[in-house]
């Protein structure tokens, strides 16, 4: 089962663990290391005064103290932590030698001031004093203040009482004191240094990840590249096949091979362009409640001369249930899903299944296909991705369909789910929001696959004459009355005449100073309310949020099939307001 990767936050605490970590490494042994001849200095100072059996002691717990910081540091360099839990326990086992010393020197006072002099006590309380407010000691503390603390409480809580066991007691406070100094100071250094860690590691994030961006931008450009090159140069092939043939018999196999290449180039611009329409930062898509049973037969009838093609079984269970999601967004998740699962089974077939599952409905496309090991699982929603096992070379596509479906699925909020096993089929899961009570209207209605196309009145406005003919030659085979203009002053001369049409197809720029927005201005100046299709080679982002207005975009090449859905929407819109008025 594919699992969904880490959150930055996620991803940026964990980089902090380890620049911790890397930090506190660097100070261990130089710390470690001067540790031992530090704890010598009591000698120095008690040697005099103090019992012999009070400094054989003081070198016998050394020897001991030293002898497992030593073992616990070469330890350490032949086995470093390689995961976040052997690093927390590398943490714990440092703690325990932090107390272990803190121990130690807490037996100093108890070993050595019952006959020292004042002197001698205070030189060895400001020697451990500066000892811990050594740089080398207090920057490798902030990175675990805990590990530091462990050694200094003791320390200097046995100092405190000590001095108030021996009538000190104008001394007592020495040890809180010395204990809040160092803390407050420790503490604020490592507020200051994590800031700076955090600072550091978001940063070094932000140029991997913008590096990332540029390798694979350049990547997605090579490979699309690539892969318009390949039917451009068949189709050129095929045209100067024709070329040849003008004056006689043409092979209509030719005629069919140049349209097949023509489409995979069609098909490639609008993965293209619907991937760069979801990666733009548009408003959130709207939502409505609709009938799951009722959304799903055009998409049904859509697939199943592919399935019936190829002998494989394409099934869909029925159900009353009612969702609430974007249904045209949905449907292209799903139409992905379902072509790519026909596409890759040769035996079987494809079924999609529908469950309710608390507040959401789990819509699984599930398929009897060569099933994806785990080893490409994460990378098969990559653009461009195709698993490199032979069947890529028998399944024309572009690797686009996957990327496409975890964008919508970003977008909608739909957790996408992969279970699969090699040869075992496929699973793709998504987790559909249940529409509530309230949401659901009986009279709703799901827009699918629009085959039959009302009589319209169209004007039609494009520049391009070609353009115009073939769209005008069109929607007349659909029985459509069409009015063309090519310019401005076509444009008046059939507002002039007062023609009422049921929709206006113009494209986005006439000429240098007339575009769209002028077009539908002067339109909606003579019959306010006409509904509006823009046609437009421009897939910048400014062009791709006009579709927020209820104007509707479709992006070139259009094919006949995306026009009649939007002419059969429109003119559903249109009788439904009539009757409702």
């Amino acid at each position: 089962m594919l699992h969904m990767p880490l959150s930055h936050n996620h991803a940026v605490e964990n980089q902090i663990q380890w620049l911790r970590f890397q930090q506190f490494s660097k100070e261990l042994r130089p710390r470690a290391l001067s540790s031992i001849p530090a704890s010598a200095l009591p000698v120095l100072i008690f040697g005099l005064s103090a019992p012999l059996w009070t400094l054989v002691f003081w070198f016998g717990c050394l020897a001991v103290v030293s002898t497992v910081t030593l073992f616990a540091l070469r330890h350490f360099q032949a086995h470093p932590p390689t995961d976040l839990h052997q690093l927390r326990r590398w943490r714990t086992q440092n703690l325990s030698l932090a107390i272990m010393w803190g121990l130690f020197w807490a037996t100093a006072p108890w070993l050595f001031f019952g006959s020292a002099s004042q002197f001698q006590v205070f030189s060895l309380l400001s020697i451990l004093m500066l000892f811990s407010a050594m740089p080398s000691v207090t920057l490798g503390a902030y990175p675990y203040p805990i590990i530091y603390l462990a050694f200094l409480a003791p320390t200097v809580l046995s100092f405190t009482a000590q001095f108030i066991l021996n009538s000190e007691g104008r001394y007592w406070s020495i040890g809180p004191v010395a204990i809040a100094v160092l803390t407050l100071s420790s503490l604020i250094s490592q507020r200051k240094q994590m800031e700076h860690m955090r600072l550091r590691v978001e940063l070094q994030m932000a140029n991997r990840e913008a590096e990332q961006a540029v390798a694979e931008k350049n990547r997605f450009i090579a490979t699309a590249s690539h892969d318009l090159r390949q039917p451009l140069q068949a189709a050129a092939l095929y045209s100067g096949l024709l070329n040849k043939h003008k004056n006689g018999p043409i092979d209509p196999s030719i005629i069919e091979r140049l349209d097949d290449s023509l489409h995979t180039v069609n098909d490639l611009l609008s993965h293209l362009f619907d991937l760069s329409a979801m990666d733009a930062p548009t408003q959130k898509p709207d939502k409505v409640a609709f009938n799951l049973g009722a959304w799903m037969q055009p998409l049904r009838h859509r697939f199943m001369p592919q399935a019936e093609r190829k002998g494989l079984t394409l099934t869909a269970a029925d159900t009353d249930l009612w969702v609430e999601t974007n249904p045209q967004m949905l449907s292209q998740i799903v139409s992905n899903l379902v072509d790519n699962a026909l596409k890759y089974t040769t035996e079987g077939g494809v079924e999609i299944e529908l469950e309710p599952h608390g507040h959401f409905c789990l819509l699984s496309v599930r398929d009897s296909g060569p099933g994806i090991d785990a080893s490409h699982q994460a990378n098969v929603f990559d653009a461009f991705y195709r698993i490199a096992d032979g069947r890529e070379a028998k399944v024309q596509g572009f690797g686009l369909g996957l990327s496409i479906v975890t964008r919508l699925c970003q977008r909608l909020g739909i957790h996408l789910q992969l279970e699969s096993q090699p040869g075992f089929g496929s699973r793709f899961q998504l987790h559909v929001p249940l529409a509530s009570e309230t949401a659901i209207k009986p009279t709703q209605a799901v827009a699918g696959d629009y085959l039959n196309i009302p009589a319209l009145r169209v004007l039609l406005v494009d520049d391009e004459v070609t353009v115009l003919n073939a769209l005008s030659t069109t929607l007349v085979g659909w029985d459509c009355d069409v009015w063309t203009a090519r310019n401005a002053e076509e444009l008046e001369h059939h507002l002039a005449a007062g023609e009422p049409f049921d929709l206006l197809i113009t494209d986005d720029e006439i000429d240098s100073q007339t575009n769209s927005d002028r077009v539908i201005t002067r339109v909606h100046e003579h019959q306010p309310g006409v509904p509006v299709v823009i046609l437009s080679g421009n897939t910048a982002l400014e062009c791709q949020q006009r579709q927020r207005d209820g104007v509707e975009v479709l992006f070139k090449p259009v094919q006949p099939k995306q026009l009649a859905h939007v002419l059969s929407a429109l003119a559903s819109t249109k009788t439904t307001l009539s009757k409702s008025a």
